[in-house]
């Protein structure tokens, strides 16, 4: 059993903006175990960002990133849901988590 790659706001980043893209419309919900996401789950609405041609840059996967290494810092285990339009993030809930707080807006 190899050791578990550490998760920093770097490679969290690089994971969301390999699945978030351009013009993504749609939900990723993600699986969290002790801090660490395990597992995305993706629900693509809008389909134009997966056309062929210049794949643009989702919008501040970085930002989102370090919101999300705060969310899990306190070594969450649960899933959270983010609501993504237009390659951003624009808001996120949790869902089956160990202590039940609800969704939080997120500002661009």
């Amino acid at each position: 059993m190899g050791a578990r790659k550490v998760q920093t706001n770097a490679n969290l980043g690089e994971r969301l903006a390999g699945v978030l893209h351009g013009a993504f419309v749609g939900t990723i919900e993600l699986t969290a175990e002790a801090g660490m996401v395990v597992r995305w789950e993706i629900d693509e609405t809008f389909k134009s960002g997966r056309v062929a041609g210049p794949r643009l840059e989702p919008r501040d996967p970085e930002r989102f990133a370090r919101e999300l290494t705060a969310l899990l810092a306190d070594r969450f285990t649960g899933r959270i849901r983010l609501f993504c339009t237009d390659g951003a993030v624009i808001r996120y809930a949790r869902l089956s988590t160990l202590n039940g707080t609800h969704g939080t807006v997120l500002t661009e």
